[in-house]
């Protein structure tokens, strides 16, 4: 057992643990350090080939939901002793300064906002908070959204979620059809939320 001790550390302790041919990494923690450990194993995979588990601690645990992953401690144990592996798809989220994977959604916009201003607490009236707060001040952005090659819509738009799995934001559905091994991602676009004028779209 090894404790995390900054933001990145459980990605590069699975790296570590990857190479060290460990065979099964247990991520011990809410959503985000389940996200770091897949961050730190998912670019070795060829060559490191490593089955991930996860005992969830943390408050929204969006991963039980979107994974099917049992929240009682004991029982959650006992599925990583008896329990079979399953495999998953994995997003892929690309920007100028970087790139990261994620098991669950991955927003731009008004989402990426809120889940700044909730911090790591996580859980869900934490998050209507900040959905709350975000609402006074947020102003919609000229968005342009291709899919699979093509355009598919244009204008103003509060957040675009690319979704891997039905839930988010500690419990909030907003891809009910969302499943984490059709081979599918699934795209929600929140329209022009907030209380100001669109923001021109960024250069």
């Amino acid at each position: 057992m090894v404790e995390t001790r900054a933001r990145g550390h459980a990605a590069r302790l699975a790296a570590e643990a990857a190479r060290a041919r460990v065979p099964l990494v247990v991520a011990v923690g809410g959503d985000g350090t389940l996200n770091e450990v897949v961050n730190g194993l998912v670019p070795l995979r060829e060559q490191y080939p490593v089955t991930v588990g996860a005992l969830m601690t943390g408050r929204g645990c969006d991963a039980c939901r979107n994974l099917g992953l049992a929240r009682d401690p004991r029982r959650a144990a006992r599925r990583l002793v008896e329990g079979r592996v399953a495999a998953l798809d994995v997003g892929l989220a690309r920007w100028p300064a970087g790139h990261r994977y994620f098991l669950g959604s991955a927003g731009a916009g008004f989402d990426a906002v809120v889940a700044e201003r909730a911090g790591a607490c996580g859980g869900r009236l934490i998050y209507l908070r900040a959905v709350l707060t975000s609402l006074l001040d947020y102003r919609p952005t000229e968005t342009a959204v291709c899919l699979d090659g093509a355009d598919a819509w244009a204008g103003p738009a509060a957040s675009v979620v690319v979704c891997n799995g039905s839930s988010f934001g500690g419990g909030m559905r907003i891809a009910p059809r969302a499943r984490p091994d059709d081979g599918l991602l699934d795209v929600v676009r929140l329209g022009a939320l907030g209380r100001g004028p669109p923001r021109p779209p960024p250069t």
